[in-house]
Order: structure tokens, then C-alpha cells, then sequence
């Protein structure tokens, strides 16, 4: 058995320091609650940045393939383009050439008509000059037959 005034002192002391080891001892349950709830937290958040995370990258993914996506439909806009332009520029080039043959065409074609003007003149004066002397010379010209004037109507311009 103990003394009593040893356990006077005892209980003493104790009530003495057993509201700061039941303070101490529920801060040191409140604090291990909070740093459970702050890992917990914490946790959740990490959870949530690596959600964030991926979800950027899959955005960057996609950004990416968008991005090669439009290039690609790019390259190939630039290369319809290319072909267009040479498709073009070949279709100036046969009009160019057509163009320098109707010219060419155009004066053959004067050139060839200011003969016939030319050699139709002369055939009129031609006439002209046989009329002249059939009419001053009545006595030498005798009347055709049917196949001089079939002859006749066949070398007639029409």
C-alpha cells in the first residue's frame, strides 16, 4: 500500500497535469485527424491535378493531331493550287498558240480575198473590154447555140 500523502501528491500532480495530457492528447488526435484529412486532401487533389493533367494532355494530343491535320490538308491545297496553276498557265499557252494561228489565219485569209478582188477587177475589165468591142464591132460577134449558154450559165458566179 502506499503512503497517502504520497498518494495525495500523486493525485495532485495528476490533476495538476492531466488536463494538458488530455489537451495534449486530443491535439494530438485533432492534429493526426487534420494531417489525415490534409493527406486525404491531398490525395484528392493530386487525384485531381493528375485528371487536369491528363486531360491536357489528351487536349495537346488532339491539338497536335489538328495541327498536322490542317498542315496536311494544307500541303495538299498548296499542291492542288500548284497543279491548277500549271493547268492554267499550259491552257494560256494553247489559247497564246491558237491566238497567233488566227492571226496568221486572219491575214492569209485578207491577203487571199484582195487576190480575188484583184483577179474578179480584172475579169469585169476583161468583160468590159469584150463588150466594148462586140459593140463596136457588131458584125463579128454571131449568136451562141444552147450549149455555149449552158457552158455560159455554169461559169457565172452564183
Amino acid at each position: 500500500m502506499t503512503d497517502p500523502f504520497t498518494a495525495y501528491l500523486g493525485i495532485k500532480a495528476a490533476r495538476a497535469w492531466v488536463p494538458y495530457a488530455v489537451g495534449g492528447g486530443l491535439g494530438l488526435v485533432v492534429g493526426i485527424g487534420i494531417a489525415v484529412a490534409a493527406w486525404v486532401w491531398q490525395g484528392r487533389e493530386i487525384d485531381s491535378l493528375a485528371g487536369q493533367l491528363t486531360a491536357m494532355t489528351d487536349q495537346r494530343d488532339t491539338a497536335r493531331q489538328s495541327r498536322d491535320m490542317a498542315a496536311a490538308d494544307a500541303q495538299r491545297w498548296m499542291a492542288a493550287s500548284e497543279a491548277r496553276s500549271r493547268v492554267i498557265e499550259a491552257r494560256n499557252a494553247e489559247i497564246e498558240a491558237q491566238r497567233a494561228d488566227l492571226i496568221a489565219t486572219e491575214m492569209l485569209l485578207d491577203q487571199a480575198n484582195e487576190a480575188a478582188d484583184r483577179e474578179a477587177a480584172d475579169l469585169k475589165a476583161k468583160i468590159r473590154t469584150l463588150k466594148e468591142k462586140a459593140d463596136a464591132n457588131p458584125d463579128q460577134v454571131r449568136p451562141l447555140g444552147p450549149i455555149a449558154r449552158d457552158a455560159a450559165k455554169l461559169l457565172q458566179s452564183r
